[in-house]
């Protein structure tokens, strides 16, 4: 918003027109900079929401070399069923991995 010199009517002006004009200056401004503020928001979601599926993208890889990698080398396919067992904590992921109960602890307990 630029600051204008003020005009020669401006003497005659009443004091409440000029109080009127700028409070519709300063309603429209912030009208703009709620605007803005709003698109920045909307911006900040969006990439917040694609940084997201990058990351799903990169774990349903990294988990599909891991699978593939595990039917050939049986030596990294014991030491990851070792880590799921020790790590998977609840019981329908343990299930769904094809792993046993938790050792010492009772299979009603997640």
């Amino acid at each position: 918003m630029t600051i204008q010199p003020p005009r020669k009517d401006a003497a005659r002006r009443s004091l409440e027109e000029r109080t009127r004009a700028a409070r519709q200056a300063q309603e429209k401004a912030f009208r703009k900079f709620q605007q803005k503020k709003a698109r920045a928001e909307r911006l900040e979601a969006a990439q917040s929401t694609r940084a997201r599926k990058l990351d799903t993208r990169k774990k349903i890889i990294v988990g599909a070399l891991a699978i593939e990698h595990m039917k050939f080398n049986t030596s990294f396919a014991a030491e990851m069923t070792r880590v799921l067992d020790a790590y998977v904590l609840k019981e329908p992921e343990r299930q769904l991995l094809g792993l046993g109960p938790r050792a010492g602890k009772p299979s009603n307990e997640s």
